[in-house]
């Protein structure tokens, strides 16, 4: 497929044209990725926010938010409980800081995490999304 071929798709209304695309869509879930759920699990590790993104109840300015930072051995913890589950992945999430402590604690986690996660059904350790902001 080129651009067009994918513009042409994604602003078609037709609904007969759309419930076509569904099915294909589905086929190509089914055929890469089989029936089965996969847990994914979420550890919000803090609510700590360096902008003040007016729509986010967790902005910067909000004073009636209780603000949090959860321990490297909390969160560490909390990730490995997701791997001894069955889970594939986690979601490390928080508020967005770019300052350099910061940077290196969630670098630190990363590593830790992927490192004690490693077993036989999982040889590359847990799979890590970060939403950090």
């Amino acid at each position: 497929m080129n651009k067009s071929d994918l513009l042409n798709i994604l602003s078609t209304r037709e609904s007969t044209a759309l419930e076509e695309i569904r099915c294909l869509a589905e086929q190509t879930l089914l055929n890469l990725c089989g029936k089965k759920v996969y847990y994914r699990g979420l550890i919000e590790f803090s609510n700590i926010c360096d902008n003040d993104c007016f729509y986010c109840g967790i902005r910067k300015n909000n004073g009636l938010v209780k603000r949090y930072m959860l321990s490297k051995e909390k969160i560490v913890e909390a990730a490995l409980w997701c791997a001894t589950q069955g889970y594939g992945s986690v979601v490390l999430q928080s508020g967005e800081r770019k300052d350099g402590q910061f940077v290196a604690f969630v670098e630190d986690i990363v590593r830790t995490i992927k490192e004690k996660s490693k077993s036989e059904k999982m040889p590359q350790g847990l799979g890590i999304t970060l939403s950090v902001g």
